[in-house]
């Protein structure tokens, strides 16, 4: 006899570690905290999260919520089932809000419950929760800043490539404080436990054997037999005729229903998961009282639950699935039929509800019209993945839909899965029948080749949409197609052509009074136009009208584009940027522009940072682009070298490669080589990680590794290097000792400065010139060089500024100007005071020698300990701090440590300079102290 629920057992089984363990964290936590329960079906993850909500301390707030199959199209359901109890007025106004401020209202919503903490939120299902819901869990620090605890749980057998869970979980899985679980079934001696707790007496050895052979050990299959069971002697199971598989189990539980109850949940079944009690009703034909009672008795028998009031579903999905394969056909099809009747008549149908059960109806052209209604409108309302899903539910039945193919390849393209987005416009493209769709669909596969890194089809493409443009009549399509050029010649740098054709596009959408149009055009001509220094100032007015007027019009695709433009081709310092830049994200996010809201929007933070000189934040945003980036496309137009190379792969290389160079800023070598290990096989990032290769031999003193790899780069004078690269690979070069004649052919490269622009009085480089000069003993011709770069304030980062400082500090100090010296480590004390690493290192050099009481308390003096001797030694034998820590047993942080301590106790800023103290002796004092003009010196006595 059954001692607890029927089929349930009173206790938990098999899952005490995994308690024990979130238990510990709700606990222990301080901030927001996150676990993440995954695992099959029916395997324990909703039993294990409730477990946990009965035992966390006194006093936690518990909120508890349950996505729901289809529950992608209902965006913020899932946080409005989480707090039952807000504040109506909260409520309504998540309700109520432009998409612009519901993601601030939802994070609000959620705070007035949770509060300061302490707080528990489970969430069951994510892998059917709206992505505007996963977004807002994502903000938990936004919701509170005490201790809270957010577990889900999904399934992982539900999570494609592009699931928006799927890429939640990529971005959390390298955040702290998150924890993942992952439940397996149970073992011979679990099921054993399971079965003596719901009997209350132990089973016999063939009765464990022959329930856990026939359940696989997964605990909701094993309580579904039980509950078929019913009241036979637990012994006696293991000998009667069971079903072997869970389906039939399931479906015996609807033996002895009556009819009309089993009309009822044969309805429930095929209209969903959440099934309003008026539509069961419309759908059966069945009066309101004996509704009632037919659901209260499959309430009570456990099939159905209230989820909300009026609101109802199974208790397990799986029951509703056994259900609907045991039904005929013609079964399914005429509750199809009358709930596709019941929604068609409502004045506001949900259109995704429409094409589901229009499908099911066989009413295929009532499907196809759904899908196309419901993908425009979710389109529009910038839910993308949403939008793609309706759309390729349509194309299930009508693969060679045009409309169709086009809304896939949008919002594929917006939701960042470019590979789709390339498949669904390149099929559009073959089902073309007019001139018309024929620049629809090229002018989307324009883009996407952009974003595959395909210049070629790119061109090809372009080609074809001008040719169009060249015999369409006046009007919309002939505009749009020239709008598409100017935006083809735009991505590929040919700025004068893109001008051209945007104002070809203009002239035409002007006459027809096409203002949608027109802003495409002036969108097209703006960016092109920032990117001549002649006009920059003209296409920043114009970004900033056409961004204006898009997000007034609702065009927010538009809108994210000009914000975004604008935003990277500002002049550095402008106080309009960060404005500028939270208007970007909103408009992309109001888009459903997966790339620009979630990776534009932190490579924008990281570029204000490094404006402000703050290299550690930077590094941090930096690092959460390449944790979000889903298909590695930068979002930064103004790259070094800009808009000179497709983005897609090439782009993920300049990200991976800038977040490369801001590791060997910070003297972090063994991460930056981490990013080499694995970089993409494409031809940006060979070019860039042949750089980054070339300073990590020259920061590691490698010189026979550095002059090698230099003749690789000086192989290649075709690439163009950005001003800031030409600059961090002759400081490089310097520091381990190559000569400036070795280096002037590097510094003679094509230079663009951050807008692409060949610039030879750029002050990066002149900065150049000045440190070879320097290097040469030339100390009159580096120091006005040097100061120019000091005065390049709207060009030149904080930290090359604070290195030509400390240069010009260097060359005073050599021509006895020490108090001007002085002045200029101020300004450079100013520009690296957040900039560590050894730029830093090399004004605490300088400045040691000028004041050395003001370095006292920045590093230790004295002589080396016996063990930073050791590791000085082993420096000089060329020795990584990831090979010194394997030699000494100790880790690479104590490593980094000794290394700080013998540079500043030696008064040096390199590795190489420590080198050569250890193979020179006293004779290193001299050279440490005339900075890189002898280090020059040296490297050439070498090699001599």
């Amino acid at each position: 006899m059954l001692v607890s629920r029927s089929g349930l057992s009173p206790v938990m089984v098999g899952r005490d570690s995994e308690l024990a363990q979130l238990r510990r964290i709700a606990t222990e936590a301080t901030q927001p905290a996150i676990a993440l329960i995954g695992g099959e079906p029916g395997i324990g993850k909703t039993r294990l999260a409730s477990e946990l909500a009965t035992c966390v301390p006194p006093g936690t707030r518990r909120l508890l919520s349950q996505a729901d199959p289809g529950g992608a199209g209902q965006p913020y359901q899932l946080v409005l089932d989480l707090v039952p109890d807000a504040d109506d007025e909260l409520v309504k106004q998540l309700r109520a809000a432009d998409p612009m401020h519901r993601p601030a209202a939802a994070v609000a919503l959620l705070r007035s419950v949770v509060g300061t903490g302490p707080a528990l939120l489970i969430v069951d299902d994510l892998h059917w929760a709206d992505p505007e819901s996963l977004a807002v869990f994502e903000q938990l620090e936004e919701v509170t800043t005490g201790p809270l605890l957010l577990v889900g749980t999904y399934r992982p057998e539900e999570l494609s490539r592009r699931h928006p869970l799927a890429v939640l979980l990529e971005r959390l899985d390298r955040r702290r404080g998150v924890t993942h679980l992952r439940l397996t079934r149970l073992t011979p001696a679990g099921t054993a436990s399971f079965l003596a707790a719901v009997y209350g007496r132990a089973p016999g050895r063939r009765t464990v054997s022959t329930l856990h052979d026939r359940t696989g050990g997964n605990p909701f299959f094993l309580e579904e037999l039980l509950k078929a069971a019913g009241d036979t002697d637990l012994d006696e199971i293991g000998h009667q005729p069971l079903p072997w598989n869970l389906a039939e189990v399931l479906r015996s539980q609807l033996d002895g229903l009556a009819d009309q109850q089993r009309q009822v949940v044969e309805a429930a079944a095929v209209l969903g998961s959440r099934v309003s009690f008026d539509l069961l009703a419309t759908v059966t034909g069945l009066a309101e009282s004996t509704m009632l009672a037919a659901l209260g008795d499959l309430v009570h028998r456990g099939l159905l639950v209230e989820v909300e009031e009026d609101l109802f579903g199974f208790r397990h999905t799986l029951t509703r699935e056994a259900v609907t394969g045991e039904m005929l056909g013609r079964q399914r099809r005429r509750i199809h039929e009358a709930a596709l009747a019941e929604l068609q008549a409502s004045p506001d149908p949900d259109l995704a509800a429409v094409a589901a059960h229009a499908r099911g109806a066989g009413r295929y052209d009532d499907l196809i019209d759904a899908a196309r209604r419901g993908a425009t409108e979710r389109l529009a309302a910038g839910s993308a993945y949403a939008a793609l899903i309706l759309a390729e539910l349509g194309l299930a039945e009508a693969p060679d839909d045009f409309p169709l193919l086009v809304l896939a390849g949008a919002a594929a393209w917006r939701a960042g899965y470019i590979d789709d987005a390339h498949r669904h416009s390149a099929r559009a493209l073959r089902a073309t029948s007019d001139d018309g769709s024929r620049v629809a669909a090229l002018t989307q596969l324009i883009r996407v080749a952009w974003e595959r890194g395909e210049p070629t089809e790119m061109a090809e493409y372009t080609a074809q949409v001008q040719a169009l443009s060249e015999v369409l009549p006046d009007g919309k399509m002939r505009a749009k197609a020239m709008a598409a050029v100017a935006q083809s010649y735009m991505l590929r740098g040919e700025h004068d052509r893109a001008v051209d054709w945007a104002d070809r596009a203009y002239a035409v959408a002007a006459q027809h009074d096409l203002k949608a149009v027109c802003r495409l055009a002036l969108l097209e001509k703006g960016s092109a136009l920032v990117c001549h220094p002649d006009s920059a100032e003209q296409g920043q007015r114009l970004l900033a009208e056409v961004a204006a007027d898009s997000e007034a019009a609702g065009c927010f695709l538009e809108a994210a584009r000009g914000w975004h433009n604008l935003f990277w081709f500002l002049p550095a310092g402008d106080p309009a940027a960060a404005e500028v830049l939270e208007r970007a994200r909103i408009a992309a996010e109001r888009a459903g522009v997966v790339g620009m809201a979630s990776a534009g929007y932190p490579e924008g933070l990281a570029q204000l940072a490094i404006t402000d000189g703050d290299l550690d934040a930077a590094i941090g945003l930096l690092e959460r682009v390449q944790r979000v980036d889903l298909h590695a496309v930068s979002t930064d137009p103004a790259h070094d070298p800009p808009l000179a190379v497709p983005a897609g792969p090439t782009m993920g290389a300049y990200l991976r490669g800038r977040l490369a160079q801001l590791y060997l800023e910070r003297g972090d070598l063994d991460a930056a080589e981490a990013l080499l290990a694995d970089g993409p096989d494409a031809r940006r990032w060979r070019t860039v990680s042949r750089g980054i290769t070339f300073q990590l031999a020259c920061h590691r003193g490698d010189l026979p590794e550095a002059r090698r790899l230099l003749s690789k780069l000086l192989a290649t004078p075709e690439e163009p290097l950005g001003a800031k690269a030409l600059h961090c690979q002759v400081s490089a070069a310097l520091t381990v000792g190559l000569s400036p004649d070795e280096l002037r052919p590097l510094q003679q490269r094509r230079c663009l400065d951050q807008k692409g622009q060949n610039d030879s009085e750029h002050p990066l480089r002149l900065l150049i010139e000045a440190q070879l000069a320097e290097a040469e003993g030339r100390v009159e011709r580096a120091l006005p060089d040097y100061l120019a770069a000091v005065a390049g304030r709207h060009a030149a980062p904080p930290s090359c500024r604070g290195t030509a400082a400390v240069g010009a500090a260097r060359c005073l100090l050599r021509l006895g100007q020490v108090q001007a010296a002085r002045e200029q480590l101020a300004d450079a004390d100013a520009a690296l005071a957040k900039w560590p690493g050894w730029r830093r290192d090399q004004l605490v050099e300088l400045r040691r020698r000028l004041d050395p009481a003001q370095v006292a308390g920045e590093a230790d003096d004295g002589p080396l300990t016996a063990r930073e001797q050791e590791v000085a030694v082993l420096i000089g034998e060329g020795l990584t701090n990831a090979e010194i820590a394997r030699r000494l047993v100790i880790s690479r942080k104590t490593v980094a440590v000794h290394v700080s301590h013998i540079l500043a106790k030696l008064a040096m800023s390199s590795r190489t300079q420590v080198a050569a103290w250890v193979a020179r002796g006293d004779a290193a004092a001299a050279w440490a102290v005339t900075g890189p003009t002898s280090a020059g010196a040296v490297s050439r006595a070498g090699s001599s």
